[in-house]
């Protein structure tokens, strides 16, 4: 009786000393084409970035109660997520939802909307600030309300998680 043996690859190959290192996509002739359109997605910030809709950011302004500034809007039009940078951090922007598809629905499953909803019950998060992006180590970046119209300031703030505080950022959507 033969037996069939299945050898499953996790993406790891063992070399002569028993150093285990990655499987890298090049050692794959197969995932050549893959691979090439991984790094021009790479080349923009690792992340990978699709335009939003302007139904789905529509959307998400209504469940947010408020519009958002014009410039952060076309941002979101033209890369939907996507990284940002500051002087002292990197921020993964929040996309907005979009469930036109699996891929898309996968890509933005973080969206603004569920992470402003986790946010904002958080002791000390500002009330009506909305956040558009996170460091990872759960500061914010935010916008504020501007006074008593209910309209965001398009000057970018820093939520430090830990001492509950917002700093101006040298980042502004707007004039």
């Amino acid at each position: 009786m033969r037996r069939k043996i299945v050898v499953i690859n996790f993406g790891i190959r063992r070399h002569d000393l028993g150093v285990v290192q990655p499987f890298h996509r090049e050692d794959s002739p197969r995932r050549a084409e893959s691979s090439r359109s991984c790094q021009t997605l790479e080349r923009r910030g690792g992340t990978v970035a699709f335009p939003a809709t302007e139904i789905h950011l529509e959307a998400a302004e209504r469940e947010l109660g408020v519009k958002l500034p014009p410039e952060f809007r076309e941002r979101l039009l033209a890369r939907n997520g996507g990284e940002l940078s500051t002087a002292g951090d990197d921020w993964q922007v929040f996309p907005v939802f979009d469930a036109t598809n699996r891929k898309t629905a996968g890509r933005s499953a973080g969206h603004i909307v569920l992470e402003n909803r986790n946010a904002r019950s958080w002791e000390g998060f500002p009330k009506s600030a909305v956040a558009i992006a996170a460091n990872g180590s759960g500061d914010l970046l935010l916008f504020l309300p501007e006074g008593a119209s209910g309209r965001l300031d398009p000057q970018v703030f820093v939520w430090d998680h830990e001492t509950r505080k917002c700093t101006r950022v040298a980042l502004r959507y707007g004039k």
